[in-house]
């Protein structure tokens, strides 16, 4: 049974063979280990899904990450500044409700668009995708507004 099958049946409360596995994230554990950054996992041939991948079967996952702990990329798109090897926030967006008026829909969109990090992390996607998309999980980074405060 695939890791997909596995993580399937037991979300739906069906006998599983096995406790499924998921190593959630750990991007910046994978950077810091390989002694690599960000830039330079993505500036990979092919933008470093290989090596995560790697990562993900060193510990047997049934779930895999793409493009692990890198939303704090998306804080670009908003116009927020990033640096270091796991990307780090590198002051507020937001210091009063005055300053949510300065986003700009269209603007994010087209910095999404432009940022060459998070195109790196869809085309990561699509590689990883294809070396684990029948046999594992692929999930997805997500955020909420109160995640990236703390």
């Amino acid at each position: 049974m695939t890791g997909k099958e596995v993580i399937t049946r037991a979300v739906h409360f069906q006998k599983v063979p096995r406790t499924p596995v998921a190593f959630i994230d750990g991007g910046a554990w994978l950077v810091y280990q390989k002694g690599i950054s960000y830039g330079e996992l993505f500036a990979m041939e092919d933008w470093g899904a290989e090596l995560i991948c790697e990562y993900y079967d060193r510990f047997q996952t049934d779930i895999v990450w793409p493009a692990p702990a890198c939303y704090n990329l998306a804080i670009r798109a908003l116009g927020g500044d990033t640096q270091g090897r796991c990307p780090e926030v590198l002051e507020p967006l937001i210091k009063s409700i005055n300053d949510v008026e300065r986003f700009d829909r269209v603007k994010i969109s087209e910095r999404l668009l432009e940022d060459t990090g998070i195109q790196a992390m869809l085309c990561q996607t699509e590689e990883i995708v294809k070396i684990f998309g029948k046999e594992r999980c692929i999930a997805i980074n997500y955020i909420g507004p109160f995640t990236l405060a703390s």
